[in-house]
C-alpha cells in the first residue's frame, strides 16, 4: 500500500454541517494504491459553530413592562459581541402565552411575533427591528408557560410556516428564557430538553439562558409574580443544557449579554468543496461515500459532480453531513484511467 499525504488550505467556503466558516482549516488527504483502484480518504477538519439561532422566550404578562424594556436596552451588548466574532445569527421572539390569543390577526401559541418574524445579521437595522420585536407588552396571559410554547414554536407546522427561515438544523441553538415566573404548564424540564437536544445531531448544540427571579434571589429584593414560585423547573433545563442563569433583577444585563454572546460552542466537523484526484480517474468507477451514506454523482446540491479542467471532484453545499457520527472519513475510490487502458 502507498501512503501519501496531502494538505489543503480551505477559507471561507467550508462547509461546518451547513455552516459558513470564517477562519481558515486544514484538511488531510490520505492516497491509497489498492489492486485495480485508487482509494482517497478525507479527513474533516474541526471548527467552531459560526452560525447561531437565538430563540428569545419573553414574558408577557402584567409584571413584564420593565423588564422587557431592560433586555431591549442592553440586546447590543449580544449584538456586538456576535458581530466581533462573525458569527452568523438569526433571532427570533415568543412568548410565554398557552393558548391562541386574540386581537387580529389571532396569534397561536409559540408563533414568532414581531417584524420581521426572523432578524438575521442581514436583516438592515437588525438591532433596532430586535429592540422592537423584544417588547412584547404586558397583555399576555398571567398563567407563563416557557415550555410548550417553546416546542410548539419549533415544531410543524410553524417551523415551515409561519416560523420559517429561523432554525437551521447544524447551527446552535440558544435559548434565552425572560420571566419572573416559574413555567406553570404540565412538561418537566426533562421533556422539553430531549426535544430540544433531538433537533441536533452534535452533543451540546443546545443552551438555554435563563434571565430570571430565581431561586437564588431574595423574593423580597427581586419581586417573582403573584404566585411567587421559584422557577425550579425552568432552573433544572438551563442546569441540563448547560447554559446560564442570570437575575432579572440586574439593572445592568451587559454582562449576561457578554456572556451569552462570546459563548465557546462545541467543535464540529467542517468539509472541503474540492477533492483533488491526483490522477486521471475513469470516470464511471467513480464512488463516494460517507460513512454509511453514498454521495450521489451528478446532483450539484446534494451529491458531487466533476470538474474536468482542474481534474476535481466537487461537493455539494447541501450534502447532509450530519447523518453521521463526528470523525466520519469521506471515501473516494476510482479507477484510474492509465490503468483501465
Amino acid at each position: 500500500m502507498i501512503f501519501a499525504k496531502h494538505l489543503m488550505r480551505a477559507f471561507s467556503a467550508l462547509l461546518i454541517l451547513g455552516a459558513v466558516v470564517s477562519a481558515q482549516a486544514e484538511f488531510e488527504f490520505r492516497t491509497y494504491e489498492f489492486p485495480g483502484y485508487m482509494k482517497i480518504v478525507v479527513e474533516p477538519a474541526h471548527q467552531q459553530v459560526a452560525q447561531v439561532d437565538y430563540l428569545f422566550v419573553v414574558d408577557n404578562s402584567g409584571s413584564m413592562s420593565s423588564h422587557q424594556q431592560n433586555l431591549a436596552r442592553h440586546i447590543d451588548t449580544l449584538i456586538k459581541a456576535l458581530t466581533d466574532s462573525k458569527v452568523d445569527f438569526h433571532a427570533a421572539v415568543i412568548s410565554t402565552d398557552s393558548g391562541t390569543t386574540g386581537g387580529s390577526p389571532r396569534v397561536e401559541m409559540g408563533e414568532f411575533l414581531g417584524s420581521p418574524r426572523v432578524v438575521t445579521m442581514q436583516t438592515p437595522n437588525a438591532l433596532d427591528l430586535l429592540k422592537r420585536n423584544l417588547l412584547l407588552g404586558t397583555n399576555g396571559s398571567g398563567t407563563e408557560e416557557m415550555f410548550a410554547p417553546l416546542q410548539k414554536a419549533l415544531s410543524e407546522p410553524l417551523l415551515s410556516g409561519k416560523n420559517s427561515g429561523f432554525l437551521r438544523t447544524n447551527a446552535g441553538l440558544s435559548v434565552i428564557v425572560l420571566s419572573d415566573a416559574e413555567d406553570q404548564g404540565k412538561m418537566l424540564a426533562t421533556e422539553i430538553f430531549t426535544f430540544l437536544a433531538g433537533l441536533k445531531s452534535v452533543h451540546g448544540l443546545v443552551k438555554v439562558d435563563g434571565i430570571l427571579a430565581h431561586s437564588g434571589t431574595d423574593s423580597n429584593l427581586c419581586n417573582r409574580d403573584d404566585v411567587n414560585v421559584p422557577p425550579l423547573k425552568i432552573e433544572d433545563l438551563i442546569k441540563l443544557s448547560g447554559g446560564e442563569l442570570f437575575s432579572i433583577c440586574d439593572a445592568d444585563l451587559s454582562g449576561a449579554m457578554e456572556k451569552i454572546g462570546r459563548r465557546n460552542w462545541p467543535l464540529v466537523d467542517a468539509w472541503v468543496k474540492r477533492i483533488p484526484m491526483m490522477v486521471v480517474p475513469k470516470m464511471d468507477s467513480i464512488k463516494v461515500t460517507y460513512g454509511t451514506q453514498t454521495i450521489l454523482p451528478g446532483d450539484i446540491k446534494r451529491g458531487w459532480t466533476y470538474d474536468y479542467l482542474t481534474n476535481e471532484i466537487l461537493l455539494g453545499d447541501e450534502i447532509e453531513w450530519s447523518v453521521q457520527p463526528p470523525d466520519t472519513t469521506l471515501d473516494v475510490t476510482f479507477v484510474p484511467l492509465a490503468w483501465a487502458k
